[in-house]
């Protein structure tokens, strides 16, 4: 990579970020991962020491969350062999050394990917964009932690009324230099007329309606029949039992005690 010692790194981060995200499988040497500068060779280690440095670790951070975000985005190889798994969006801007392309999935889903090969920045860049909607950056080369300058894009809303590059729409973005960047569209809800929101309110008053019904008749139910079965037997097996057992006892018990008791009391009295 051409000096200065910044744009090395910014550079190889580039390189790395655009072979993630071209078709084909992918190969490393060791040391490449945290830009080794000397080339690799089996006949002694590797410069482990490099990882004392700022730079170093930062590039072995990023090569790190790549290969985790590669693993998890199917757009990237799961059609790394068929022509329909890549589709340029832009490759005639060599003024500026930026280039755009999707890379597709078998479902059809895709991710937009932009990468800028200059160490000039890039704000308001226009590219066209094949879904009506919003893009939002799910994965760039430029965070702080990676030793990027820290630009990000977030959720950019497309503009039909800019069509570019063969697309319907298209969106403005900041590219930072030496910029891999990642972005997945989610399409623009469909607006419904106004009979579709009437039909809607009304199937949902239905709804209820026949929710409330439902609910009546199971409490009229269930209700009377708890009611039925269980009160009349509670009483007529409990209540009776309860009557003719405890209060005679307790009349016979208690009634002859207290007679007992007061007689006694009045012969003392006189």
């Amino acid at each position: 990579m051409p000096p200065p010692y910044e744009n090395q790194f910014g550079g190889l981060r580039a390189l790395y970020g655009y072979m993630t995200a071209h078709p084909g499988k992918k190969m490393l040497f060791m040391g490449g991962e945290f830009a080794q500068f000397s080339e690799w060779a089996y006949q002694r280690g590797l410069d482990w020491m490099l990882l004392d440095y700022p730079a170093h670790k930062q590039m072995q951070t990023y090569v790190k969350a790549l290969n985790h975000f590669y693993l998890e985005t199917p757009q990237l190889w799961e059609q790394d062999t068929d022509w329909r798994g890549f589709e340029w969006i832009s490759h005639e801007d060599n003024r500026n050394n930026i280039i755009a392309f999707r890379r597709i999935a078998k479902d059809g889903s895709d991710i937009v990917i932009v990468v800028n090969f200059s160490p000039e920045i890039q704000e308001n860049y226009r590219i066209g964009v094949p879904i009506s909607g919003t893009y939002e950056e799910v994965f760039s080369s430029d965070k702080t932690e990676f030793g990027g300058s820290g630009i990000s894009n977030g959720k950019v809303k497309t503009d039909s009324k800019k069509p570019m590059h063969g697309q319907e729409q298209s969106i403005s973005i900041h590219i930072p230099r030496f910029g891999v960047l990642f972005f997945k569209g989610k399409p623009r809800a469909k607006r419904r007329t106004k009979a579709e929101i009437e039909a809607a309110k009304k199937a949902a008053a239905a709804k209820a309606a026949k929710g409330t019904r439902a609910s009546t008749k199971a409490v009229s139910k269930t209700g009377t029949r708890a009611v039925t079965k269980t009160g009349s037997k509670a009483v007529a097996k409990t209540g009776e039992k309860a009557v003719a057992k405890t209060s005679t006892k307790a009349v016979t018990k208690t009634g002859e005690k207290a007679v007992v008791k007061a007689n006694d009391a009045g012969k003392q009295d006189s």
